[in-house]
């Protein structure tokens, strides 16, 4: 609650990837999964600390219920947490990145892990098809963050057979 009290309306945890059941592959996507989270999520928050980081992930986030009604609480679809923070950044809402960690399951073999980023590719699809017009609000530095986060999964999904 410290971090509501700071000023945020939302805060999320970066993931720390695990494997349910130990595989080969499943060690290697951990090592993968780790690395992009410190990145993709540790480092971008760390650079935007001015304006505040803003995508969440569904698996650990907080936030007061007020601030939850205020911002219209669940779209009911396939990417709620992603369609929160986005209505979260339009509205000028500040979201803040926790220093623990929530634990993900990393998939085990290679058709579980494609199964789930098709998943994200639609999920930031629908997002892209959703905002992309009204992001341009935000000015055009957020609108290219915005856009970069939301075609990592698309774009992965396109390069591997």
């Amino acid at each position: 609650m410290d971090y509501l009290a700071a000023g945020y309306d939302v805060v999320g945890a970066p993931f720390l990837g695990l494997p349910k059941v130990s595989t080969k592959f499943s060690r290697a996507l951990t090592i993968l999964f780790n690395v992009l989270a410190m990145v993709q999520v540790v480092g971008r928050a760390m650079i935007r600390t001015r304006r505040g980081f803003y995508m969440l992930i569904g698996n650990n986030l907080t936030m007061l219920k007020s601030t939850f009604m205020k911002y219209g609480g669940l779209c009911h679809c396939k990417a709620d947490d992603i369609d929160l923070a986005i209505r979260v950044l339009l509205s000028r809402g500040r979201i803040g990145l926790m220093d623990v960690y929530a634990v993900t399951e990393v998939p085990s073999t290679y058709y579980a892990f494609r199964s789930q980023t098709i998943r994200w590719a639609t999920n930031d699809i629908w997002a892209l098809r959703k905002y992309a017009r009204r992001a341009l609000s935000m000015g055009f530095l957020n609108y290219i963050d915005l856009m970069l986060w939301l075609i990592k999964y698309p774009t992965a999904y396109i390069a591997w057979p």
